[in-house]
């Protein structure tokens, strides 16, 4: 799960854990009503220690995040940070998701494989159409971006796109050659990445394919390049604190495959 479906489940426990107590102490109320009047009866007391117990648990449970963030920082060298700076923004590259950031979150900063990571959740605009009217929401999102410069790294964009070899995401367009394949569409790249704006020539010296193959295995990704540094995040997709040393983890893999030139710090 690494979209909107991650989002729902953790909604739905978040509400599943306020609503809990609420339930348990409406039910107490009927079942012991004879003895609530008693407010010394032990099960009484009983009752009431335990919705006590359940709310510092809460506590704990939705307080464990950022805590687990920082710990993890440390453990790496890196630095956490309550909030993104929009100095750092201002500083990254002309990169298309940078024009969409309107909110920022928390944020891991520092060097990690080998190169300087800035991990940050922000809330990025989106346009949906809806009743034939544009309508703009939020959607929170998880950004990786490499700071360091990979010299002669043409500018790019690597979009996921749906499985295309399921039925259900089949272009009735190109079956029916009412338009052109896109580049690549012959390769397991193909059947899960659009490449825009850069000829496929043009970034074979950069992602081979055999690396192209490597990055077919990671489907989901947004890759953004401008000027020699890159940005991935997967869209609709904001990291748990639990996943984001995996998310980094893969973020610096797939990054690696793109180390074919001088890296400038």
């Amino acid at each position: 799960m690494i979209g909107w479906e991650w989002n729902a489940l953790s909604c739905l426990g978040s509400l599943f854990l306020l609503v809990l107590p609420m339930i348990l102490f409406a039910v107490g109320l009927v079942v012991f009503r004879p003895r609530v009047e008693n407010r010394s009866d032990p099960i009484v007391l009983t009752v009431a220690g335990i919705q006590v117990a359940w709310f510092f648990v809460l506590g704990w449970w939705f307080s464990g995040g950022p805590s687990d963030l920082k710990n993890f920082a440390s453990s790496i060298d890196m630095k956490h940070f309550a909030q993104l700076s929009e100095e750092r923004v201002r500083c990254f590259p002309s990169w298309p998701v940078k024009d969409l950031i309107v909110q920022r979150g928390f944020a891991i900063i520092g060097r990690f494989g080998g190169t300087h990571v800035v991990l940050a959740n922000v809330a990025r605009r989106t346009w949906l159409m809806k009743k034939l009217t544009k309508s703009r929401r939020l959607i929170n999102v998880t950004i990786v971006a490499f700071c360091d410069t990979i010299a002669g790294l043409p500018d790019f964009d690597i979009e996921p796109i749906p499985d295309r070899n399921s039925i259900w995401n089949w272009d009735l367009f190109e079956l029916w050659r009412l338009q052109t394949k896109p580049p690549l569409n012959n390769e397991p790249f193909g059947s899960h990445y659009r490449l825009l704006n850069c000829p496929p020539e043009t970034l074979d010296a950069w992602l081979t394919p055999s690396d192209r193959d490597k990055l077919a295995s990671h489907p989901g990704w947004a890759i953004q390049a401008r000027k020699g540094q890159i940005v991935m995040f997967k869209p609709n997709f904001s990291c748990p604190a639990s996943g984001v040393p995996t998310l980094l983890a893969v973020a610096c893999h797939i990054h690696r495959l793109f180390l074919k030139g001088d890296v400038v710090e």
